[in-house]
């Protein structure tokens, strides 16, 4: 259900990576209307105190979005795909270089050398596209 209120406080708590490797922030935010949901976002909190926000608020996991009113409907290219997969595919290769040779004849160190190697993939690609 959507909301609309004033920020009383922000509490930034812990961080935890995703399976596609970016950093997810929890924030439990205090409104004015009484609502301290938790709200999870890969950026810095955007708003300040005092600040008023709208938001989806789903009550049975007390989990907020915000609702950020400056977003612009862009149109989204089939090419822009297709550059994510190259983007990919380039980060897989770099990571393939960089860890090295695969042992093929022991089968636990080869899937912990393909699981290694893909974290090492993702974290190149969330660097490509976070910084």
């Amino acid at each position: 259900m959507e909301y609309t209120s004033t920020i009383k406080s922000v509490v930034k708590k812990e961080s935890f990576n995703t399976p596609d490797g970016a950093l997810m922030n929890k924030y439990i935010v205090q409104f004015a209307n009484g609502h301290n949901p938790n709200i999870y976002m890969t950026k810095e909190f955007p708003k300040n105190v005092g600040d008023e926000v709208s938001y989806n608020l789903d009550k049975s996991k007390n989990k907020a979005k915000l609702i950020l009113q400056n977003k612009t409907q862009s149109y989204l290219n089939p090419k822009d795909e297709v550059q994510k997969l190259i983007v990919r595919q380039s980060c897989l290769n770099r990571a393939t270089d960089l860890w090295g040779n695969i042992d093929k004849n022991d089968v636990e160190k080869y899937n912990l050398d393909i699981d290694t190697i893909i974290i090492f993939a993702r974290k190149f690609e969330n660097y490509v596209y976070n910084g």
